[in-house]
């Protein structure tokens, strides 16, 4: 029996399980990488600004910056929820397996 069927997982569940588990997809590298897609690009169009000195270029870089703070702040909310239902449903599962066992012995 598979673990995703033993313990009840969602789709959503199975694929934030999985992504954490895969060591390609869980390196540090690959969030950093795409921190810095955005990081680089904001502190080019700030550096542009002492080039060209047009005030737009910093606000579009810094239009860049908040835009991926507030698409993360939006996306945690639903991380956080299928976190929690993939701790509880592990704990539900291994205090199950622990009374099956007391009872055996």
């Amino acid at each position: 029996m598979d673990i995703d069927e033993f313990v009840g997982f969602t789709a959503r569940e199975k694929y934030i399980r999985n992504a954490y588990r895969d060591r390609d997809l869980s390196k540090p590298s690959r969030y950093t990488v795409r921190e810095l897609t955005v990081i680089i690009p904001s502190l080019l169009f700030v550096g542009l600004y002492f080039w060209y000195e047009d005030v737009t270029l910093v606000f579009v870089g810094y239009a860049l910056l908040l835009w991926h703070l507030v698409s993360g702040l939006k996306q945690n909310p639903f991380y956080l929820e299928s976190y929690r239902s993939i701790f509880s449903k592990y704990e539900a599962k291994i205090k199950e397996l622990a009374e099956v066992q007391q009872e055996e012995e």
